[in-house]
Order: structure tokens, then C-alpha cells, then sequence
């Protein structure tokens, strides 16, 4: 969180679960940031995700997330994927 920016309440546990959620079937890079009124953004980074065009990378983010949050996944404003093969 950025100094002087004010923690919402809920975000850490929503922190905390979109970061379960996400970890087993993305290994890599997740990180979890607050955006405006205490959502989340979220940036992935994984081999998971190599070789998927944008959309289907997008897909299996937000899958995940609302399989594994149920109605809490729309406190997640967006999410970046990219495969690490984007990034070389």
C-alpha cells in the first residue's frame, strides 16, 4: 500500500484470498494491490499462462477467482495476465 493511502476495511482478507486462490494453478508472480473504494487489482504473471492468446489468459484469471470467491470476485476491479513467455 502506498504511504498515505487508506487500507479499506476487508481489503487484507480479500488480499489474502485472491492470493490463494490464484497461487496453486498460476506459480509465478501474483501481486494484489489496492485500487480506488478498497478492490483489488491484480497482476499474474506464469508459465500457467504461456502461449494462451490475451482473452483466454483474462479467462482463466477471472474463472478462478469466481469458482474459488463466489461473489467476492467482483470486489477485484481487473486483472493483468501475461504468460512468462511475453516477457523475454
Amino acid at each position: 500500500m502506498r504511504a498515505g493511502t487508506k487500507e479499506w476495511r476487508g481489503f487484507s482478507t480479500l488480499k489474502k484470498d485472491v492470493e490463494k486462490a490464484l497461487e496453486p494453478p498460476f506459480p509465478g508472480v501474483i501481486e494484489v494491490t489496492q485500487g480506488h473504494g478498497g478492490y483489488a487489482n491484480v497482476l499474474v504473471v506464469s508459465t500457467a499462462l504461456n502461449k494462451l492468446p490475451e482473452q483466454q489468459q483474462q479467462a482463466a484469471v477471472w474463472r478462478v477467482l469466481h469458482d474459488q470467491l463466489g461473489e467476492k470476485a467482483q470486489r477485484v476491479s481487473y486483472v493483468i495476465a501475461y504468460g512468462t513467455d511475453e516477457l523475454r
